[in-house]
């Protein structure tokens, strides 16, 4: 009898596990929307990534294959002549000097006027402030190409025209590098640390640069890695005030005034080695660079 009942009861149909209705579903869509978004992300990276690795693959490229129409994505011939040809160049060395002097500067003191700036737009209150700073936001929306004429006759009347200083006087003030920093001071920055210094007698200078200085770091760092990258690549300037001196945005526009001879070659290799100073700097500096880009853009 007992053995019958076990029999019975083995044959019993069991019941299935019960699962939460619609759980498989709304996982599998999450799946799905997950490999869309990434498949989205691959596709954005893979056309950034495209032509800066068509630029270096094809610097290392013979001139005969670049000039042919049939070009391959991953050359049979690999080279070093262009970049050879291009650092034997009698102009490279100085024109990369001039702008590796100009980009320093421009980094240093800009960054060092905006933070101050920034800071007393921020945390400072005098007469006019806001009125004064709304007048910097909006010389943002002045194109450049009005107050060139301008600089030129004040640069001119300063007698800085052909000259390094030139091209440097009118970046050390960047409104949006004063933007960029008083945002940024506004959310990393808390007003009872600058009054705690003060009560303790602290002078605005020895608080600005003992308590506030510190906490900018990834602000600053960030703001030295865009006026690198801005004065690094800047043409206007020094195409309009430079006669004899050149920049290496210069040089490679001189590559270019040779129209019997083609030279996409060199354009191509000197191209190439105008990203190294970038790329390392922003290799150095990125954790900043994303620290004060994501501090910047909380409060507005």
């Amino acid at each position: 009898m007992t053995e019958t009942r076990h029999i019975a009861q083995d044959k019993t149909p069991r019941r299935a596990t019960a699962t939460p209705p619609g759980w498989s579903r709304h996982k599998l869509r999450r799946r799905i929307l997950s490999l869309v978004n990434n498949g989205w992300l691959w596709v954005g990276a893979i056309l950034t990534v495209f032509p800066i690795y068509w630029l270096i693959s094809t610097s290392f490229v013979p001139k005969e294959d670049i000039l042919n129409a049939e070009q391959k994505l991953f050359p049979d011939i690999f080279t070093w002549e262009n970049y050879a040809l291009v650092l034997a160049n009698s102009e490279f060395w100085p024109s990369f000097r001039n702008s590796m002097i100009v980009s320093l500067v421009v980094t240093v003191v800009g960054a060092y006027v905006a933070t101050l700036a920034g800071y007393a737009f921020a945390k400072l209150h005098f007469r006019g402030r806001d009125v004064l700073f709304k007048l910097v936001l909006a010389s943002m929306m002045i194109p450049f190409m009005v107050s060139l004429t301008t600089n030129y006759v004040i640069i001119s009347n300063l007698g800085l025209l052909n000259t390094l200083l030139a091209v440097i006087l009118p970046q050390l003030a960047p409104a949006f590098g004063i933007f960029w920093m008083r945002q940024f001071i506004q959310t990393a920055v808390a007003d009872e640390l600058i009054e705690a210094a003060r009560i303790d007698g602290a002078s605005e200078i020895r608080a600005f640069r003992s308590i506030v200085l510190p906490i900018l770091r990834p602000g600053i760092a960030g703001l030295m890695i865009w006026l690198f990258l801005s004065s690094w690549t800047q043409l206007l300037l020094p195409l309009t005030y430079l006669l004899d001196e050149k920049t290496y945005p210069l040089f490679i526009n001189s590559l270019r005034t040779f129209p019997a001879i083609p030279v996409t070659h060199l354009l191509i290799a000197a191209s190439v080695l105008s990203m190294i100073p970038i790329v390392l700097l922003y290799v150095f500096a990125q954790k900043s660079f994303v620290s004060g880009l994501s501090a910047g853009a909380i409060k507005g």
